[in-house]
Parts: C-alpha cells; structure tokens; sequence
C-alpha cells in the first residue's frame, strides 16, 4: 500500500521510456496531487486487475493518461477513483483504455482532451460513475462491447461531443439511477 504527493509513469525519459505500474489483489494507491501515465514522451501503463487507485485530494491537478507522452491502461478488475478533480483520457498524446472489468468512479471524464489528442475506449465490461463523460478538441473514440456507464449527477450534457461512440455486439447499459435531468448528445 503506497499513499503519495505526485504520481508520474514514467517521470521524464524519450520515447523509448517505459514506466509500468501493476494493481492487483488489496494494493492501495492513494495519490494526493497529479497523476499521469504517460509523461515527458515516455510511455506509462496502468495494468490494473485488483485493489484501488485513487486520487484523493488536489482538486487543482487532473489525473491523467497520455499526457504529452503515450499512456495506456489494461483494466480486468479494481477500482480507480478521483472524484476532486478531472480526468483526462488523452491530454495532448495517444491514450488508449481496454476495460473488461472492475468498477471506476470519476467527477468529469474527457477523452482527447487537446487536439493533438486521440483516445481510445475499449468498453468491454466493468461500471464508469461518472457525473459527465465529453470528448475534447482532439479525436475520441468510444467502442461499447458491454458494461454499464452510470451517471452520478443530474446534468443536462451527461455523454456528449465523443468524435465516435460506437455500441457493438455486446451492447451498454447506461443507468441513469434516479436523476431527474440527464442528456446524452
């Protein structure tokens, strides 16, 4: 179990720079300011089958995947969490997100966030709570092949301004729990 300020994989580095952070089992990841996989043209891998990640203070500082390097995430079971501040699928570099399981609860989610941006979801079981979910100025691609997206807000632009959300064989169940105002656009 690790509670820490920053958390950056990898910390600087080129492009042939990799930081890998495995989760599983009980581990613990309690970070109190900024997150990123993917930094300083390195790239960073979240692999994540148990345990918690979560950002839990710092409402100023994002947690983010692929910021101005290449990040990924593989996600078959745990938890990530960072409901007090953003999360950014793709901050200015390619990120890319396989989920088949595991549960993650965010405040607001933006994949692509800047042009140079692309980010891909590849939603393929698992829960996201988020209270909204938005595409950025970059390319954002959503493919659905099953899993749930709760929304844990009311909001009148609750999944909107994705390049691409695409629902496959597997489908989504978009559970909107007992909110008044809720739009997908």
């Amino acid at each position: 179990n690790v509670t820490t300020g920053q958390y950056l994989v990898p910390e600087g580095g080129s492009a042939t720079t990799f930081g890998t952070n495995i989760i599983s089992g009980t581990a613990v990841v309690m970070v109190n300011s900024w997150v990123a996989f993917g930094r300083g043209s390195g790239f960073g891998l979240l692999d994540m089958s148990g345990g918690l990640f979560a950002k839990v203070s710092d409402a100023g500082r994002s947690l983010i995947v692929g910021a101005n390097g290449p990040g990924w995430i593989t996600q078959t079971g745990g938890t990530i969490s960072n409901t007090v501040s953003q999360t950014w699928i793709s901050e200015g570099n390619t990120a890319t997100w396989n989920m088949s399981g595991g549960s993650n609860f965010f405040g607001f989610l933006q994949f692509a966030r800047n042009g140079s941006g692309v980010a891909t979801l590849n939603f393929n079981g698992g829960t996201i709570s988020a209270t909204e979910i938005a595409g950025g100025a970059g390319l954002a691609t959503n493919n659905y092949n099953g899993g749930t997206i709760r929304a844990r807000a009311s909001t009148a632009n609750f999944l909107h301004d994705l390049d691409a959300a695409n629902v496959l064989a597997g489908g989504l169940i978009v559970d909107f729990l007992t909110l008044d105002t809720l739009a997908i656009t």
